[in-house]
């Protein structure tokens, strides 16, 4: 799939947009091309804890920010 900035400037089109990959032991990372879970599965970290059942979201995003040059800028998955 090939994703242009024009499509993903809709808002409402990348959020249709998903991505999933799997880990090969039953877990899997999933989520919309924008990064914004819309789905209670979504998560960047859902192992199998007896495979190949007993999934959970262990990682559902991340919220982090960079700090340079006296600047502050949030880097979020949400």
């Amino acid at each position: 799939m090939h994703l242009d900035a024009l499509r993903l400037r809709d808002r409402d089109r990348a959020l249709a947009r998903e991505w999933l990959l799997a880990d090969g032991a039953g877990g899997y990372a999933s989520s919309t091309v924008l990064l914004c879970p819309t789905r209670r599965y979504h998560g960047l970290w859902v192992p199998a804890l007896r495979p190949p059942l007993a999934r959970h979201v262990v990682l559902s995003h991340i919220d982090e920010r960079l700090i340079a040059g006296g600047c502050e800028t949030w880097l979020s998955t949400t």
